[in-house]
C-alpha cells in the first residue's frame, strides 16, 4: 500500500507543475513601440512616443549619442525623447533601447541638420529604374534622401518643359505630387516628407519620354521658417 502511494505522488504533482509553467509563461515581460524610428527637426524639442508594457523597463542610450539625446520614462510606461539642438548641417542618427529581462524594443532617432544661412547647392544623386506604362521611374537613396534637410527646398530639372513629377516612399505612398514648370518643379522639404523618405524614395516622371536632367537643393526658403515671438515680446 505505501509502494502504491508513493506511485501516486509524482502523478498528483502533475496539475500543479503544469500550473507553474503556465504562470512562469504569463509573466514574461512586454514592451512595444507604436513606431521603430522617429525623424525630427534640428531645433531642441521633446517627443512622446507610445510604448505598451506590463511593466517598468530600463533606458539605454550608447555613449556616442548621450550628449544629444536622452529619454524618460512617465508614468503611464510611454517614452519622452529629448533631442539638443542640432547646430550642425549634416543630420545624425542615434537610439534608444528599452529592456525589461530578455525583452527589447530600439527606438532609431533621426535628427535634421540645422539649415546653413549661406549654404550653397547640393546634388542629390539618382539612379534610373525603368520605364513602366509609359512612365519614367527613378530612385533615390535613404543615404541621399538625408542630404535633402528639413526645410531646405528640393529642385527636380527634367528634359520635357511640362508633365508631372511625384514622389514616393520606399512602399509606395505618396510624399509629393507637383506639376512642371518649365521643366521644373520645387518643394520646401518638411519633416513629414524627411518621415516617408528615411529608406529612400522613387521619383516617377508622368511620360516615358522625360527624363531627370537634375536633382539638387538650395538653401532653406526664409518663408518656410515662421518667427515666433516670445512671451516678453507679446
Amino acid at each position: 500500500m505505501k509502494q502504491l502511494k508513493y506511485l501516486m505522488l509524482p502523478l498528483l504533482m502533475l496539475p500543479t507543475l503544469c500550473a507553474c509553467s503556465d504562470d512562469e509563461a504569463t509573466t514574461k515581460p512586454v514592451i512595444k513601440g507604436d513606431t521603430k524610428e522617429v525623424t525630427v527637426g534640428y531645433e531642441a524639442a521633446s517627443t512622446r512616443l507610445t510604448v505598451t508594457a506590463t511593466e517598468g523597463y530600463d533606458i539605454t542610450i550608447e555613449q556616442e549619442y548621450a550628449q544629444w539625446l536622452s529619454a524618460e520614462m512617465q508614468t503611464d510606461y510611454s517614452l519622452n525623447i529629448t533631442c539638443t539642438e542640432n547646430t550642425e548641417t549634416q543630420s545624425r542618427t542615434g537610439r534608444v533601447i528599452l529592456r525589461k529581462a530578455d525583452v527589447m524594443w530600439i527606438f532609431t532617432v533621426n535628427q535634421a541638420g540645422a539649415p546653413g544661412e549661406e549654404e550653397g547647392e547640393v546634388e542629390i544623386a539618382y539612379e534610373e529604374m525603368q520605364v513602366i506604362f509609359n512612365m519614367h521611374f527613378y530612385s533615390i537613396s535613404a543615404a541621399e534622401a538625408k542630404k535633402i534637410g528639413v526645410g531646405r527646398k528640393l529642385i527636380i530639372e527634367t528634359t520635357e518643359m511640362e508633365g508631372n513629377v511625384a514622389l514616393s516612399d520606399a512602399n509606395n505612398a505618396e510624399i509629393a505630387s507637383l506639376n512642371l514648370s518649365d521643366g521644373v518643379v520645387s518643394m520646401n522639404w518638411t519633416e513629414e516628407m524627411a518621415a516617408l523618405a528615411v529608406e529612400g524614395m522613387r521619383v516617377r516622371l508622368s511620360t516615358g519620354t522625360n527624363n531627370i536632367v537634375r536633382v539638387y537643393t538650395t538653401a532653406p526658403d526664409p518663408e518656410y521658417f515662421i518667427d515666433v515671438p516670445s512671451a516678453t515680446e507679446m
